[in-house]
């Protein structure tokens, strides 16, 4: 099936009297969203733009290491990743609104952990050290843009 779209594209729409936005993505994907209630223009029904954007850096950064850890032949994994956005100025959560000459995210902070059992410690090293060089689209994009930072460790299983 031809199309004109490009590879990656979202159609949102907002109307007026409901809470929640909704969106699709590349014609598969249904999504929601809405602000905080802090922020006095949301309910908090759904993640906010920001949610998707820090799960949208994070996701690029799992997707990525796990095609490599696959291409790696690490068959025995488990990755746990948290992702945390600090924004440029504390906002504040009373009137919800940040200061407008600073409104942007400051820091982006992964924290990546990887377990798997001691034949495959060095090969998921190898590719945590591959995700710290910027092998993700979503990071390499926004990289001059904001400070992100990555944590990674590698455990090893010993309950084999």
């Amino acid at each position: 099936m031809e199309t004109d779209k490009p590879p990656y594209y979202s159609e949102l729409q907002a109307t007026a009297g409901e809470e929640t936005n909704h969106g699709t993505i590349r014609d598969r994907h249904h999504l929601e969203f809405d602000e905080p209630t802090w922020s006095d223009r949301g309910a908090d029904t759904a993640p906010c733009p920001v949610d998707y954007f820090l799960a949208g850096v994070g996701g690029c950064q799992l997707e990525t290491l796990r095609h490599c850890l696959e291409k790696s032949r690490v068959d025995d994994y488990r990755i746990e990743m948290s992702v945390e956005g600090e924004h440029e100025t504390p906002v504040d959560r009373t009137s919800g609104i940040p200061d407008p000459t600073s409104n942007q995210l400051a820091a982006i902070r992964l924290s990546i952990e990887v377990t798997t059992t001691a034949e495959h410690e060095t090969r998921a090293n190898r590719c945590l050290d591959m995700a710290e060089d910027g092998g993700c689209i979503v990071s390499r994009s926004v990289d001059d843009c904001v400070d992100i930072s990555l944590t990674t460790s590698v455990t090893v299983q010993t309950d084999r």
